[in-house]
């Protein structure tokens, strides 16, 4: 076993990969502000999604802590009516390791 210690920023996720995704509302997430629950007791947060191969990237509006892969992120429209979900396959910091970059203004690529 293993403990490192830092600080919280050192656990700061702006982006997650999705995997199995499972649509409900909606079959086209490509593009779509949402909101995003990586817990079942998370307040939802504001994200946009980008289609990416068979899965889906979440690009958070603000960094996020906590983000395991093998839990689910479940997105939700504005009603908080549930649009789909899927599998969290990894999480970094740097959107870029994902093969996605934001823009000049620090938005995702659509």
């Amino acid at each position: 076993n293993r403990i490192v210690a830092g600080i919280r920023e050192d656990l700061e996720v702006h982006a997650l990969r999705a995997g199995s995704i499972c649509h409900m509302k909606e079959t086209d997430l490509d593009g779509l502000s949402v909101f995003v629950k990586t817990r079942s007791t998370q307040v939802p947060v504001g994200a946009t999604l980008r289609q990416d191969g068979d899965g889906i990237i979440v690009f958070f509006n603000e960094p996020q802590c906590g983000i395991s892969p093998g839990q689910a992120a479940v997105f939700y429209n504005h009603h908080y009516e549930v649009l789909g979900g899927g599998t969290i396959e990894s999480a970094c910091a740097d959107p870029e390791q994902l093969g996605m970059s934001r823009d000049n203004e620090g938005r995702p690529p659509l």
